[in-house]
């Protein structure tokens, strides 16, 4: 009974010992869950759209329109070609009106209608305009054997309004034709399509609007010179473009 006593008596000081450690123990402190931070939000890259070149506008051509003109002199030789050996359609008399249609290459004859059914080409100087008749379109004419040539100083500088002569041999009374430097320094000479075998092109003449002329049409500098050579012989229908070195 002794032992039975000392046993419980025993189990109750281990129940109370253990029972106060427990409430001498430290509460535990909660410990942070660190939660992972939210990663920023990607940029998304969105390209500027790359601008076009703006198209560049295409310059659109002014139509010609077609104007009057009035013969200078009477009977004026209206032609079937741009040249003297064309076949003469019609001779009119001063102030007869034609309508403009164009010129031909170095603008020296100009293609002209009327309405009375009078069509060909007439020599520019012959025609009275308001309006710059080296300003319209060039008109190639057609069946035509073209004799070019060019005039120039020995630095490549053009002259312009230098007259030539085109003659079918040096006799006398021979088929002639004529033609003058434009601004570029070339001439055109157009001749039928017969014309055949050794044709003279020969030098004349400088005219008053040549750019190697003052105001009072004297030679600027005191001495004109001269092309070189000064006749060349060519052979129809086939022959180079002609070259003339002014000195």
């Amino acid at each position: 009974m002794r032992a039975l006593f000392r046993t419980g008596f025993l189990l109750l000081l281990l129940l109370l010992f253990t029972g106060c450690n427990a409430l001498n123990q430290p509460t535990p402190t909660p410990t942070e869950t660190l939660l992972p931070s939210p990663l920023p939000p990607t940029a998304t890259f969105t390209p500027s759209p790359t601008p076009l070149p703006s198209a560049t506008p295409t310059p659109t051509a002014t139509p010609f329109a077609p104007f009057e003109v009035r013969t200078a002199v009477d009977w004026v030789n209206v032609r079937s070609n741009p040249g003297y050996l064309f076949t003469v359609q019609a001779s009119v008399r001063k102030g007869t009106v034609f309508t403009v249609r164009g010129k031909s290459p170095g603008g020296e004859w100009i293609r002209v209608e009327n309405d009375k059914g009078i069509s060909g080409w007439i020599f520019a100087q012959l025609l009275e305009s308001a309006v710059d008749l080296q300003a319209v379109p060039v008109i190639q004419p057609e069946e035509v054997v073209t004799v070019m040539g060019r005039v120039a100083d020995r630095t490549g500088k053009p002259i312009s309004e230098i007259q030539f002569k085109i003659t079918q041999g040096e006799a006398p009374n021979q088929l002639r034709t004529d033609a003058m430097t434009d601004p570029e320094g070339v001439f055109y000479a157009f001749m039928p399509r017969s014309a055949r075998g050794d044709w003279v092109v020969e030098y004349t003449a400088i005219a008053c609007t040549s750019n190697l002329m003052d105001e009072k049409c004297n030679c600027i500098g005191g001495a004109c010179g001269s092309p070189d050579p000064t006749k060349v012989t060519i052979n129809l229908p086939d022959f180079p473009a002609l070259v003339f070195e002014w000195k």
